[in-house]
């Protein structure tokens, strides 16, 4: 099998994990904007962190807009990291959640500033169960 088949074989591979209930210690799932768009099955009590880049030093910064909070809820602040220690730079924005009850809820976030419309947008459907 050549480079580019194994490529997308673990792209796969890692894209079916964030979906499977798995029985290891770790109880927190990362995703990132990669993960925009896509289903996310969990069982209750899982726990979430959102990891995007951001650049707040623009003014921009990431909003939660919508997400059903008896089904996943914030799970502490939302973080700023950033990429080095020189003024102004980027980083990741890091937001806690954790799944709460059984349902289903969409969690929509916006990189905008504080007053314009969203330069992106950030969508995960996620089904608890």
């Amino acid at each position: 099998m050549n480079k580019y088949a194994w490529c997308v074989l673990l792209g796969l591979a890692m894209l079916l994990n964030v979906s499977c209930d798995s029985d290891d210690d770790d109880n927190e799932i990362v995703l990132t904007d990669v993960h925009s768009g896509s289903t996310v099955t969990l069982p209750v009590g899982r726990e979430i962190l959102i990891v995007l880049g951001s650049q707040p030093s623009t003014g921009y910064m990431w909003y939660l807009t919508r997400l059903d909070e008896s089904v996943v809820s914030r799970n502490g602040e939302s973080s700023f990291k950033a990429d080095s220690d020189l003024i102004g730079a980027p980083g990741q924005e890091r937001w806690p959640f954790k799944a709460v009850g059984v349902g289903q809820t969409q969690l929509r976030m916006e990189y905008r500033r504080s007053t314009g419309g969203p330069s992106e947008i950030m969508e995960i459907n996620f089904v608890v169960e």
